[in-house]
């Protein structure tokens, strides 16, 4: 392959996982509102209900984030084997273990703060006497 091709397929796999954790930001927020507001007035089988699919929805989507990651990984090890400089706007590969490493913890912490969230909010609402 020459050097414009493995750009070419970094660039790909780069928007690839910025738009998964993009789309995980947006139903992590969504998910985080749509419990608040509704808060009390959610069944105790609706809010499990949405908690289950926030939760299977976060671990696809993180699934899918690591592997768009280590395929990011295979190509700029395959680059380094065949002596094609890193493209310039990657930065070092260490800033992008960095940033990957950062962004898979975040999205598996703020899920599970998510989900918890979800839980104890009911739990307080339980308590004041909502439901």
């Amino acid at each position: 392959m020459s050097a414009s091709e493995y750009y070419e397929l970094l660039f790909e796999l780069s928007n690839l996982y910025n738009s998964i954790f993009e789309f995980w930001i947006t139903a992590t927020f969504a998910f985080l509102i749509a419990i608040h507001v509704l808060g009390n007035t959610l069944s105790n089988s609706l809010r499990h209900l949405l908690t289950a699919m926030y939760v299977v929805t976060s671990i696809v989507l993180t699934y899918r984030f690591v592997v768009s990651l280590i395929g990011s990984a295979r190509i700029i090890d395959e680059m380094a084997l065949n002596h094609v400089a890193s493209p310039p706007w990657m930065g070092s590969p260490g800033e992008a273990y960095v940033w990957s490493t950062g962004m898979t913890v975040l999205m598996i912490i703020g899920s599970i703060a998510s989900a918890l969230y979800a839980y104890s909010s009911h739990a307080k609402t339980q308590n004041r006497g909502g439901e």
